[in-house]
């Protein structure tokens, strides 16, 4: 870790062998949303699925799964958050906290089959209640 960003790197063998099969739509994804945030965007960009959601006060949570053995990276600001180990569906998690309201947190974890992200400026236990809904 730097004092100011994570990055975050995973590389082939370190997943189980064969290629994931991809889920269908809504597997894969958090089940749970924080009340009043709805799916607004959904994208695919080569092995790595993208939503965003969004609540009516335009509040924004983005979530990023990338399968895995594939190489990959995810960069996270790290400047003004707190780091803190938990576990996310019996999984190492990393959960950064933002030090300010007005900042992103962000969740990074992975299991056998895919690394996840989520970033928002929501409370970070809504973000763990989110990865723990995800299905396995």
């Amino acid at each position: 870790w730097a004092s100011d960003h994570a990055a975050i790197q995973y590389q082939d063998g370190q997943a189980s062998s064969g290629e994931p099969s991809p889920p269908e739509n809504s597997e894969g994804k958090p089940r749970y949303l924080p009340e009043g945030f709805v799916e607004v965007e959904t994208s695919q960009i080569n092995s790595s699925l993208i939503a965003k959601y969004r609540n009516d006060q335009g509040e924004l949570i983005l979530f990023r799964r990338s399968s895995l053995p594939m190489e990959g990276a995810f960069f996270i600001d790290t400047e003004r958050t707190t780091r803190t180990e938990i576990e996310i569906q019996g999984e190492k998690a990393s959960l950064f906290t933002a030090n300010e309201p007005d900042e992103m947190s962000s969740l990074v974890w992975q299991n056998h089959s895919y690394s996840f992200l989520l970033s928002s400026k929501i409370s970070p236990k809504e973000l763990v209640k989110m990865a723990e809904s995800i299905s396995k």
